[in-house]
């Protein structure tokens, strides 16, 4: 059987097409968009402090993922950032740039004080949209507070998905067996899934968003960070899926915990000590009372 010519450029046609299709699938999951992650997270990386005391540190953008968010990745991202001194955050937010190095994303915060750091980062792929956050202790010791380069004030898009974390002593300096309340504001009428990923690992334990769309999570005890020094840090991240009609959007929350101070604290020793130390001190008191002070 002969095939004419149209017959071949049909054919050749049609096996192009299902190989872009192979090369570029489409996910359905992700907004129908092609190759998007399902969650973008903010990861802590590196610290450099420069010779005035100031500190810079820097931020990688990671997804589900190991490999991390390319820099050819179909996810077009802007990265928001301001301070809290101790009193209340700052009202505006600045804008930072992000750079690529080594095949990644990153971005470089620098601090001149000491602060807590609320970075978001926002960014879309297709027909869905991310939010990444993290809050950071920074400790700068610099004179100037004077920002490098003349930040740039910019401002969160309107209606963003977001988690925020309630205030609490226990955020600066963040800790395994704290527990950490979370408040979700999303877009109304929308399927919302909750999951938490410790080191890249799914927790199996159901997390279930309460009636006025928060959660509260303890992170368990960590023999190994117990093991480690006062700088080591475990990451944790709280990923809230949230799914309506039109769009897709995935927000994460990034924990930098260290290890707990009091998981390291025995109760029953410390009883003993106690009781050893009461009774020492009525035995004490009971044999200067016979004393005489006056001879």
């Amino acid at each position: 059987m002969k095939v004419s010519a149209d017959g071949w450029r049909m054919m050749f046609v049609l096996v192009a097409l299902a190989h872009a299709a192979t090369a570029f699938p489409v996910d359905a999951q992700n907004g129908g968009a092609v190759n998007c992650p399902a969650y973008v997270r903010v990861s802590c990386g590196k610290q450099i402090r420069h010779k005035n005391g100031a500190v810079t540190q820097r931020y990688h953008l990671c997804t589900d993922n190991p490999a991390g968010l390319a820099c050819d990745a179909r996810v077009e991202c802007q990265a928001f950032y301001r301070f809290d001194h101790g009193i209340r955050p700052e009202e505006i937010f600045y804008q930072a740039p992000i750079a690529c190095d080594g095949g990644g994303r990153h971005v470089d915060i620098y601090c001149s004080t000491n602060a807590t750091l609320e970075l978001i980062v926002v960014g879309r792929c297709g027909r869905k949209g991310y939010t990444s956050q993290i809050v950071h202790g920074l400790f700068g010791k610099a004179e100037s507070t004077e920002m490098v380069g003349g930040a740039r004030a910019g401002a969160l898009p309107a209606d963003l998905p977001r988690l925020h974390l309630r205030s609490s002593r226990h955020n600066a300096y963040m800790q395994t067996g704290q527990t950490y309340h979370f408040i979700y504001h999303g877009r109304d009428n929308a399927k919302v899934a909750l999951s938490v990923f410790e080191e890249g690992r799914r927790l199996a334990e159901p997390f279930i968003l309460g009636p006025d769309d928060d959660f509260a999570f303890t992170p368990a005890h960590d023999h190994r960070l117990e093991r480690s020094g006062p700088y080591a840090l475990k990451e944790t991240v709280a990923v809230v899926q949230e799914e309506t009609v039109e769009t897709r959007h995935a927000t994460s929350f990034t924990l930098l915990l260290h290890r707990s101070y009091t998981a390291r604290l025995r109760l029953l020793p410390g009883l003993l000590v106690l009781c050893v130390a009461v009774a020492a001190s009525i035995v004490m008191a009971f044999a200067f009372k016979r004393r005489s002070w006056y001879r």
